[in-house]
């Protein structure tokens, strides 16, 4: 089932950049979030040197479903 939020929030308010805002999203210390990245438990895509992440991607990855929890 398609989540559609997502299709309603402009790109670049979903987007976070570098570990640190990524760490403040998830709730977590940034070197938490770092060994998360580099161990591939949160989905990320790498522009240079640059980690980007968007929230709903981490929503959809942390955030347990309906089907799920049933």
């Amino acid at each position: 089932m398609p989540d559609h939020q997502d299709q309603d929030t402009p790109l670049a308010s979903d987007l976070l950049h570098g570990a640190k805002e990524i760490a403040d999203f998830l709730g977590i210390e940034e070197r938490q979030a770092r060994w998360q990245i580099d161990h591939g438990s949160i989905p990320v895509t790498r522009m240079g040197r640059l980690i980007v992440s968007s929230k709903s991607a981490l929503r959809r990855r942390f955030v347990p479903t309906e089907f799920e929890t049933a």
